[in-house]
């Protein structure tokens, strides 16, 4: 075991080190590479993720029924909520900083559930769709029924019920397949293949039955912003489906003419009328067979192939939204399929194709799951390249300039309540999620996150001085779209309050890797910002004379105080935030000196940094976690 993990570090240090040195040239001709399955998803984790950074998609290659989930980056529920600031929180914070210096942590602690949280409620313990927090939501489910008999009018059957739903929220409805006969059944069904190319960002299902090959060809289009799916087969008159739209809740379906339409309102977590609004609409083009409409649904009926164009678009970032969707419908059905997909390719591999890493030739003929397994006993670099370019094609297709950062489910989710909301946890997931940008040539993927930072400063401003009486800004460890920077309603986790200065990391590491001024000049108020609040916030501990932010806790652990078994989780000064705001300090100095500039932040940075906690080194040899050598 020891060996194997040896063996994946050596994989994951040179993979890093050789995209370095990839990113600095123009990469020639990639090898294939893809992902390859022989047999349909059984659950929407094994779907194939389509996206644009914008939209995304991800059929299951389903053969008679297929199920494909739609996502729009920007369906959040919720909205603003002034309630989260709690203007009691700092009345308790002398009092729970007198005990964290006793080291009565556990009276701190207790004290802190009590009353230093945020107000109302928060994230609502990751359940908070319904609440001003809110979720990031799946837009919904295009449901594909096709049928392999021929000579049957499908204007005589009843369409999807596209409009009816669950309210649990724990999934998506799907309907009965509409095969007809018993082509479907497994043994009848050969050379099945479902694929995602990742030269291409594009996903393809094939198989035969009945004598003749079926095929699907889906992307998510990087230049027209709409989602596309091909269906075509090797004999005429062989593509018969009926296509349907729906949600769990707060949808309405409807058919305009010829086109599916699907619309609704999110909850803004007061009842009213703040909630974001979603618009989607699905239009066919057939070559042959004909078009049918009914009961909210459309109808294909033995058509040489068939196109089906997808829009979607929300008033979060764009309040002529449903301007925008018929628009964007009208320019692809008008461009027409190979253009569509000649320019989808282009645009996508502008950015895929900056960096090439060659580990050994790809066996494009054993299934990628089948490769997972065979990978933990045996050599295979080049399955490292492939899981290492699959990273790169997330975030091409997770996220795009002038939108919102991936989030906990990247672009992706199948629920309404997504686990943990969806939303964006500062204590290293939304970094891990960024790590790639700068090192894998993908500078411009990381401005949605520079943003987002930039836009939470007025907030964090409101809740330093209502929580710590301090300057600056400060973000805790999580928020959303809506701003929420205060902290979270439990102190276990929700005392973390480095969040915004680790985000500054990422500010920061955009300009080492442009050396852009200009920018870093743009910059410099938002990261001197968060330093103003701990500059202003940390205490000083007896001890040693060490400055350190008191309360605080080390993200998802524990320890135990001397004598007890019970864990404690409120702290002070514990190692990550000492890393996190010294590596602030520092950047910030570099950035100073850059920019000619010489002010009272960074004279205050100067005498601080000698006073900020060593790192220690435990008994055991370890880098311990926290000012003592607590038991974890």
């Amino acid at each position: 075991m020891i060996i194997k993990q040896i063996q994946i570090a050596f994989h994951i240090t040179f993979i890093t080190f050789t995209a370095l040195l990839a990113s600095c040239q123009p990469a020639s001709e990639q090898q294939e590479m893809a992902l390859r399955y022989h047999s349909p998803a059984t659950a929407w984790e094994e779907t194939l993720p389509l996206g644009n950074g914008r939209i995304g998609m991800m059929p299951d290659g389903g053969r008679d029924t297929e199920r494909i989930v739609l996502n729009d980056i920007t369906m959040w529920s919720g909205s603003e909520d002034p309630e989260a600031l709690n203007p009691e929180a700092i009345d308790y914070l002398p009092e729970i900083q007198r005990l964290l210096l006793e080291g009565k942590n556990r009276e701190a602690q207790e004290l802190m559930y009590r009353h230093f949280r945020c107000g109302g409620q928060g994230s609502a313990f990751g359940n908070g769709k319904d609440a001003p927090y809110g979720a990031f939501q799946a837009l919904g489910e295009l449901t594909l029924a096709h049928r392999f008999s021929s000579g049957e009018d499908l204007s005589s059957r009843k369409g999807l019920s596209a409009s009816e739903g669950s309210s649990a929220g724990g999934g998506l409805l799907a309907v009965e397949g509409l095969s007809g006969e018993d082509l479907m059944e497994e043994d009848n069904v050969t050379r099945y293949e479902r694929a995602l190319s990742l030269n291409n960002a594009i996903a393809t299902t094939r198989f035969s039955t009945g004598g003749t090959t079926y095929a699907r060809e889906y992307f998510a289009s990087h230049a027209n912003d709409v989602l596309i799916i091909r269906l075509t087969a090797d004999k005429k008159r062989s593509i018969s489906f009926e296509a349907g739209l729906s949600r769990p809740e707060r949808a309405s379906v409807r058919i305009e003419g010829e086109t599916l339409i699907m619309e609704g309102q999110l909850n803004d977590g007061r009842d009213g009328e703040q909630g974001v609004r979603y618009i989607t609409r699905v239009e066919v083009v057939n070559r042959g067979g004909k078009l049918t409409v009914a009961d909210g649904s459309l109808g294909v009926a033995e058509a040489d192939e068939a196109v089906i164009f997808i829009s979607t678009a929300t008033d979060m970032l764009d309040e002529r939204h449903t301007a925008t969707a018929e628009r964007l419908l009208a320019e692809a059905r008008n461009t027409g399929f190979q253009r569509l997909k000649d320019n989808h390719i282009e645009a996508y591999q502008e950015k895929f194709n900056r960096v090439e890493l060659y580990l050994g030739e790809q066996d494009n003929a054993t299934a990628t799951n089948e490769r997972l397994s065979l990978f933990q006993g045996d050599d295979d670099p080049a399955f490292a390249a492939l899981y290492f370019q699959y990273g790169r094609y997330l975030m091409i297709s997770g996220t795009r300039e002038n939108s919102l950062p991936l989030n906990l489910q990247g672009l992706w989710a199948n629920q309404v309540q997504t686990p943990w909301n969806g939303d964006y946890h500062l204590n290293i997931n939304v970094q891990m999620n960024y790590w790639p940008a700068e090192v894998c040539n993908l500078p411009e993927l990381h401005t949605p996150l520079i943003d987002l930072t930039r836009s939470l400063v007025p907030s964090g401003e409101k809740t330093a001085a209502t929580f710590y009486g301090a300057d600056g800004w400060v973000v805790h460890m999580m928020t959303n779209p809506w701003h929420f920077t205060a902290p979270g309603e439990h102190a276990s986790w929700g005392a973390t309050n480095t969040g915004g200065a680790w985000l500054c990391a990422h500010l920061w590491e955009h300009y080492a890797f442009s050396g852009n001024k200009e920018y870093l000049q743009s910059i410099y108020p938002v990261l001197t910002g968060a330093a103003d609040f701990f500059l202003s916030s940390m205490i000083e501990e007896p001890s040693n004379g060490w400055l350190v932010t008191a309360p605080s806790s080390s993200p998802e652990n524990a320890f135990y105080l001397p004598g007890s078994s019970d864990p404690v989780y409120v702290c002070m000064g514990p190692t990550m935030d000492v890393q996190i705001i010294t590596e602030l300090f520092t950047n910030i100095l570099n950035a100073a000196e850059i920019l000619g500039i010489e002010d009272e932040t960074t004279r205050s940075i100067r005498e601080a940094l000698p006073k900020m906690p060593p790192m220690q080194i435990s008994p055991d040899g370890y880098l311990q976690e926290w000012l003592e050598d607590y038991e974890e």
